[in-house]
């Protein structure tokens, strides 16, 4: 596949991305979202949404596509879009268990009380699915209820390695410092921090967890 080719160096793709698909007649919605992915992974949502939008005029209710452009505006922090995408994704599928998780992580940032609420409907629908536990307590996290986000990101990581769920166990990190278990959010940094050297987040956490534990 054409992406293949760009992959040891990105920009050739990510700066010539119209041209490129029309030059190799790259029309299948599935390599087009695929590129669209790619440059999503990249950090280039402009591409990405470009990409999506280019399916959905011709394939609605293509959930790779609705999924893709609400990823990106979630990126961008554009969240009444990436709501609006999501839940055109839901109803196009009762059944699409990403929407549903996507949906409340937008709230989660705007509406957190809200973002409960709709993890009561998530939690009907997929009783035994582990990600309920994560989403309810990074929920928790950004409405700094510290005691239950720190119970419930115990629970999680009892079956999860932090350095399997990086994002997660960072904010875990910050939760137990603020419950002033600066060992436990130590343990959790020191856990993580080979994977992400640069995350400024993870490196002043462990300055404040060294500080406080003398």
């Amino acid at each position: 596949m054409m992406i293949e080719n760009f992959k040891s160096n990105p920009d050739d793709l990510l700066g010539s991305i119209k041209k490129a698909t029309k030059q190799f007649k790259i029309r299948k919605k599935e390599d087009l979202i695929a590129i669209g992915a790619y440059c999503y992974k990249q950090k280039e949502n402009s591409p990405a949404i470009s990409l999506a939008q280019q399916v959905y005029e011709d394939y609605y209710d293509y959930l790779p596509s609705l999924h893709l452009e609400g990823d990106c505006y979630m990126d961008l922090q554009r969240y009444g879009e990436a709501a609006q995408k999501f839940e055109e994704a839901r109803s196009a599928n009762e059944k699409d268990k990403y929407a549903y998780f996507r949906i409340v992580d937008v709230y989660k940032y705007i509406n957190p009380d809200h973002a409960l609420n709709l993890m009561e409907q998530v939690k009907e629908k997929y009783p035994n699915d582990p990600a309920i536990g994560k989403t309810m307590a990074s929920i928790y996290y950004f409405q700094n209820d510290t005691a239950n986000a720190n119970a419930t990101y115990s629970e999680y990581f009892k079956n999860v390695n932090f350095v399997d769920d990086a994002d997660a166990a960072t904010e875990f990190a910050i939760v137990r410092f603020l419950n002033k278990d600066y060992k436990g959010s130590l343990e959790v940094v020191n856990a993580i921090i080979d994977k992400r050297p640069e995350e400024i987040a993870l490196n002043r956490m462990k300055f404040y967890d060294l500080y406080e534990l003398g």
